[in-house]
């Protein structure tokens, strides 16, 4: 995949370091077979890492309206030729960022509820002098960010933030995970037999017995398997005639509205869910994706013994208020 990488400064008529930008862009040289450039205007820098799998014409960043608009972008959209119908777009061969573009021009801070796809983009419109960041409803691509009171900082990877290599990272990540590790801090009682064949679940509306270190174990493992897209241990984890279930809103989010069995259900999720977080959904644990500050996915699980028999996904902002999600240390 390509990767993105770029610099906000807060300093008003400070401009921004292409060196400091060429440094991000070369922690990613293995994002950019196909080479790899940068734009700048004043007081932001963008940033483009290339891998060539549309056939598009260069890398990044691409500008539109007189250089007023300009983004990075890793993209696929799946939903291409519905945006060029209804940005009444006639060359089919425009790359994806070219259609981000249009889209934002359309549609303005919505455009990302009329895209279907894993994508992770930068758009920065120059008249508003405003920089907006956007990823796929389901985090599938990578998206790092770090925000003080002088810069805004982000990239495809967490080591061009942090100034390091990629092995040095996966080894600060690492050190990190087994230092949050440990106990879930929820309150409330738990029921569990003494042969621990109780059934524990998040699905709403349905009043269980509810032993929360079991459903956290369970879901912690279901997100580790799909972060790493490991499909054989998804499939352990489900239950041979799981369901998997979305509501409206997620369906028009680009869901599936209903999949069964375990190896189609694993198929849907390896590889993704990478930033979704461990929570309460509705009392018992589930996942949640959030964006902005607030909840936009949140994961159902139904849980017996040590495997999920049913998965929901939940996106209307009613039902997730009523439900009530509260995001859990990971």
């Amino acid at each position: 995949m390509s990767g993105v990488a770029g610099i906000l400064l807060r300093q008003e008529g400070k401009p921004a370091a292409a060196a400091d930008i060429q440094r991000m862009l070369a922690r990613m040289q293995h994002r950019a077979p196909d080479g790899s450039s940068w734009w700048t205007d004043a007081s932001v820098v963008l940033g483009h890492a290339w891998l060539n799998t549309t056939d598009e014409a260069g890398p990044g960043p691409l500008t539109m309206a007189g250089g007023k608009l300009a983004i990075t972008a890793d993209c696929r959209l799946d939903n291409r030729d519905e945006l060029l119908a209804r940005l009444g777009i006639r060359d089919s061969s425009v790359a994806d960022a070219v259609l981000l573009m249009r889209a934002y021009l359309r549609w303005g801070e919505a455009c990302p509820e009329h895209l279907q796809g894993d994508f992770a983009f930068a758009l920065w419109d120059g008249e508003r002098r405003q920089l907006s960041c956007v990823r796929d409803h389901f985090g599938v691509k990578p998206f790092y960010y770090h925000s003080s009171d002088r810069r805004f900082v982000f990239a495809s990877e967490i080591g061009p933030i942090l100034g390091r290599s990629p092995n040095a990272t996966k080894q600060l990540a690492s050190r990190a995970r087994r230092r949050v590790r440990g106990a879930v801090p929820v309150t409330g009682s738990a029921g569990v037999d003494s042969a621990g064949t109780d059934s524990v679940g998040t699905a709403p509306g349905r009043p269980q017995r509810v032993d929360h270190s079991r459903q956290r174990r369970v879901v912690d493992a279901f997100l580790a398997a799909s972060r790493g897209g490991d499909f054989e241990a998804l499939v352990a984890l489900l239950d041979p005639e799981v369901t998997l279930r979305a509501d409206p809103a997620a369906v028009r989010a680009g869901a599936a509205s209903e999949v069964h069995g375990a190896r189609d259900v694993a198929g849907t999720f390896s590889g993704r869910a990478r930033s979704a977080q461990p929570a309460l959904v509705g009392g018992a644990v589930g996942a949640v994706f959030a964006a902005g500050g607030r909840p936009r996915f949140a994961f159902s699980f139904e849980i017996t013994g040590e495997r999920i028999v049913g998965i929901e996904i939940l996106a209307d902002p009613a039902r997730l208020r009523e439900l009530g999600v509260t995001v859990l240390d990971d």
